[in-house]
């Protein structure tokens, strides 16, 4: 019951957060993002000086008075120092690499202070068990975050702190940053035999022209004998050949062509959004590894032939975005339901 009631108000505590925080792509901490509050000691301090207070006035000490008088200056001291340590810092987005969904995203926070004003004991992470402290942010600093990526579509970093207790530990400065990361996290890849599908122009794909070779005597592995012609170059003719036959061969060579395939929705009739999405990612890894050619046609979008990383990346991101809203203000608002047919 109390584990209920703490979920509640912890639930009701970050949607406040959200609305009032919101997510940016870059944020300079100002008076509206920064809390403040004592620390376990400085609670303790503050029992103190209640206690010597209390003791001054019941003794009619005024050496108690005026030592009371300077802890609580020391704590209002300790207030603005600890509050103007984070205030005027500025946290952006850095850089965050695509990832397949299932593994460990790494996300760059830059933090920037202006010159002359140095940012001492800030501590970064995605809760206080998580957190690693930072060199002292004197003009940039770059802070390290890691996370699993759960889903595919646009990279969701979660919310996450900085807090200092700088410079006396009395007081606990925080404050909790959402941002917006330009990459995308890929469905996890499932690896099957491609399927022949029609596309447009309503040819088939042949599987077997896969493997096809180009001969030739500019290729790359060594292919087989043909008779030799005149104009066929005397660096490719086979001498030992000739001399155990006392026939004139020419030495041919091959090399490896791919073929344009178009990687087509309809291919997959009755398999789940997921899972087609999932087997679309690895006909595109598998394509590109052999250095196909090859096209992405799906619901809403179709990437014409072609290859190479920007290729790639240009099809594994509409398999990652499909069925979210154009743009990274339509994150995590899906437009289709993700488990239908």
């Amino acid at each position: 019951m109390i584990a209920g009631i703490q979920h509640y108000f912890e639930r009701k505590y970050l949607n406040w957060l959200d609305k009032r925080l919101g997510s940016h792509d870059s944020v300079l901490l100002t008076q509206k993002r920064i809390f403040i509050f004592p620390s376990r000691i400085g609670l303790f301090f503050l029992v103190l000086i209640a206690l010597m207070f209390l003791t001054a006035v019941n003794y009619q000490n005024n050496l108690l008075f005026s030592f009371s008088c300077l802890l609580v200056s020391i704590m209002i001291s300790a207030i603005a120092f600890t509050y103007r340590n984070l205030s005027g810092l500025k946290i952006s987005a850095g850089k965050c690499t695509s990832v397949f969904e299932g593994e460990f995203v790494n996300v760059n926070a830059l933090l920037s202070s202006s010159k002359g004003d140095t940012k001492e004991g800030v501590y970064l992470g995605f809760d206080r068990n998580s957190t690693a402290q930072l060199d002292a942010i004197s003009d940039e600093v770059v802070g390290k975050l890691r996370f699993k990526a759960k889903a595919r579509g646009w990279v969701d970093v979660p919310r996450f702190t900085l807090f200092s207790h700088y410079p006396l530990g009395l007081l606990r400065c925080w404050t909790w940053v959402k941002l917006d990361f330009d990459a995308v996290v890929y469905p996890a890849p499932i690896f099957m035999p491609f399927k022949r599908s029609l596309i447009d122009e309503g040819d088939e794909i042949n599987e077997d022209e896969v493997d096809c070779l180009v001969k030739g005597q500019s290729a790359d592995d060594f292919y087989g004998f043909k008779i030799y012609q005149p104009g066929d170059s005397l660096k490719h003719v086979a001498w030992r050949q000739y001399a155990k036959t006392s026939q004139l061969l020419t030495k041919e060579f091959s090399s490896y062509e791919g073929v344009s395939r178009w990687l087509d929705w309809s291919a997959l009739e009755g398999v789940s959004v997921e899972r087609r999405l999932q087997i679309m990612c690895g006909w595109v890894l598998e394509s590109e590894k052999k250095s196909d050619e090859y096209g992405l046609s799906i619901p809403g979008c179709r990437i014409e032939l072609g290859q190479g990383d920007a290729h790639k990346h240009e099809c594994l991101s509409a398999l990652a975005l499909h069925g979210f809203k154009a743009g990274k203000d339509g994150k995590g608002i899906v437009e289709s339901n993700r488990s239908g047919g």
